[in-house]
Order: C-alpha cells, then sequence, then structure tokens
C-alpha cells in the first residue's frame, strides 16, 4: 500500500478524529488541523506518540500552505447552538475554508473529499433524500447558514473541478454520532444521553413521532475512505452517507433510557419551529458506487456512545443543558 501524507481539516472533530485514527492505521501520514484554543485536544492528542500524526492549530478562513496527496475537508461547526448565534461565522468557515482546502488540493494536484450535509437539501416533503433532488429545500432559522455555506462549498468544488480540473468528490452527510462527541454537543444523541445518564428529563418538543436516522461515526469514516478511492471517471455526483433505516425521536428517546438503564422520564413540551417529519437519506448511489452502506447496528452504536458518555461524565466534563430535538437535527 502506498504511504501518503494526507490533509485532514477539521480533524479534531467527531469524524475527523476517527479518521485520522483510521488513515494512520492504514500506515499514512496525517496533518490534523483544526482550530482549537489550547494545547491539541484530547481527541488527537492520543496520536501524538505516533510520528506519522501532525496536529496544526489554524483558522481554515486563513490561507495556509502544506504539501498533501489527498484532503478531506471536515472543517465545519457542527453544533446548532453556534449556527443560531454566529452565522456569519459559519458561513465564512465553510466557504473561505473551501477556497482554501481547494487551493491546497489544486496546488499539490491532490485528490479532495469534502463533506458536505444534508442541510443543503432543507426541509423536503419525500421521506427519503436523494442526490438527484434540488438541493434548495427551505432551511429556516439558523439552519439557513449552514445550508447556504455547504451549498456554497459545493458550488466551489465543482467549479475546481471543471475550470482547474481538481479532483473533488462531495459526500453528504446525514446524522452520525459515536464517541469522542462532546458532552456540550447540542444535537439530539448526546442531548439524550446525557440526560438519562444523570436522570434529567428527556425533553421532546412535539409528538415524538417525527422519524431520523442516525449512522456510527465508524461506518461514515469507512464511507469517506472509499468515496477517496474510487476512480475519477466514476465519480458523476455528490453521494449520500448516512443510514437509511429510520426510528422516532419516541423509540430513540425510550431506547437511550432501556440501554443506560436510566430512570429519567420523557416529557413532551409544545414544538418548536419548523422541522421535516422525515430526514433520511436514499444511500443507493454510495451502495452502488461504494459498496458500502452502514453495518453498526443503533444499538450496538448507542451502547458505545453510552459507554464513552459515562467515562466523560465520570472525568468531570460539562453537560450543555437542553435544547429541543427539533432544533439539534
Amino acid at each position: 500500500m502506498e504511504t501518503k501524507r494526507i490533509l485532514v481539516t477539521g480533524g479534531a472533530g467527531l469524524i475527523g478524529s476517527h479518521l485520522c485514527n483510521k488513515l494512520l492505521e492504514r500506515g499514512h501520514r496525517v496533518v490534523c488541523l483544526d482550530f482549537v484554543a489550547g494545547d491539541a485536544p484530547a481527541e488527537v492528542d492520543a496520536f501524538h506518540h505516533d510520528a506519522r500524526m501532525e496536529y496544526v492549530s489554524h483558522d481554515i478562513t486563513l490561507p495556509f500552505r502544506t504539501e498533501a496527496d489527498a484532503v478531506f475537508n471536515l472543517a465545519s461547526p457542527t453544533s446548532p447552538v453556534y449556527f443560531n448565534r454566529y452565522p456569519v461565522d459559519t458561513l465564512r468557515t465553510n466557504i473561505l475554508g473551501a477556497l482554501n482546502t481547494l487551493d491546497i488540493a489544486r496546488g499539490n494536484h491532490a485528490r479532495l473529499v469534502y463533506t458536505s450535509s444534508a442541510d443543503i437539501y432543507g426541509f423536503l416533503r419525500s421521506p427519503s433524500y436523494s442526490e438527484n433532488a434540488t438541493a434548495n429545500g427551505h432551511a429556516s432559522g439558523f439552519r439557513a447558514a449552514i445550508a447556504d455555506g455547504k451549498r456554497a462549498a459545493e458550488s466551489l468544488c465543482n467549479a475546481y473541478r471543471t475550470q482547474y480540473d481538481t479532483d473533488t468528490r462531495i459526500a453528504r452527510i446525514f446524522n452520525t454520532y459515536g464517541d469522542n462527541m462532546p458532552l456540550t454537543d447540542s444535537r439530539v444523541i448526546p442531548t439524550f444521553v446525557t440526560a438519562a445518564l444523570t436522570g434529567r428529563d428527556i425533553v421532546i418538543y412535539g409528538s415524538g413521532e417525527q422519524t431520523r436516522s442516525f449512522c456510527w461515526v465508524g461506518d461514515t469514516v469507512e464511507a469517506l475512505l472509499r468515496l477517496m478511492e474510487v476512480p475519477a471517471a466514476a465519480v458523476k455526483g455528490p453521494v449520500n452517507i448516512g443510514d437509511s433505516h429510520e426510528i422516532t425521536i419516541n423509540s430513540l428517546a425510550q431506547k437511550i433510557i432501556e440501554l443506560s438503564g436510566s430512570r429519567s422520564r420523557i416529557v413532551h413540551l409544545p414544538p418548536v419551529g419548523d422541522e421535516p417529519r422525515h430526514k433520511t437519506p436514499d444511500i443507493t448511489r454510495a451502495r452502488q458506487l461504494l459498496g458500502w452502506e452502514p453495518q453498526t447496528s443503533l444499538d450496538e452504536g448507542l451502547e458505545r456512545t453510552i459507554a464513552y458518555f459515562e467515562t466523560k461524565l465520570s472525568e468531570g466534563s460539562p453537560i450543555y443543558e437542553r435544547l429541543s430535538w427539533a432544533e439539534l437535527n
């Protein structure tokens, strides 16, 4: 296997940290670029004993240079709290970050995988979101910044591919979860798990009969690695990465209570804002192009996540107080 020097932007995040680890396991040299105050975060600090791992603290909105044979651009805010408070910064990170990493790829004649988001679809009426759907669905409130930023970044990837012949690939990531998620992450699984483990009420705004799907982080990473290896001629458009099995939010909350042995109550409050009834990826293209589909069951993934969160809680990690599940997806 050829050893490569691979740049992973956003490498300290959930998907990025797992991706860096997997690349090291495969014998590659990894440059993990992220912007975290102070020393390298715990998610990447464990790799420091490996001479093939380099952590670079840098704001992706500013130009930078490095040698790379391949680039994974995962740099983007993921917290709805951040989208809401800092929409300008959210747009800057996605748009300027895309420009800067595309320039790295172009200058090194490197292949680039860009991780876009299911948010670009907005709120479609279809229960299953296909890549062929027009990616201009309505995204209300704080979702607009992340959706528009991702759309612009996708357009830049396509423009570099057309004008400069840069080898770009786009992965549209749906809900991904797993260990290395901070307890302060405001998305639905961390919110429900921390509530269950601390005996607080699990709050669901609305009926809870809306459905979502959740993909274990290891499965998402495997899809990204396969997307990087696909021949350029085979890449015809973006690829949805996620789990196609739906679960209601009520069922998710009950499952987390059972798996964690919690006595938390499920409490329903009036619905908040506009949100879709379904948000599940059509992964037909991923199956055909990558020979991929998720292998980890929700029960197995939740058990791993709960165990990780139990450890973090025992270490005194802070907990983010509640947001509506509808605001977290």
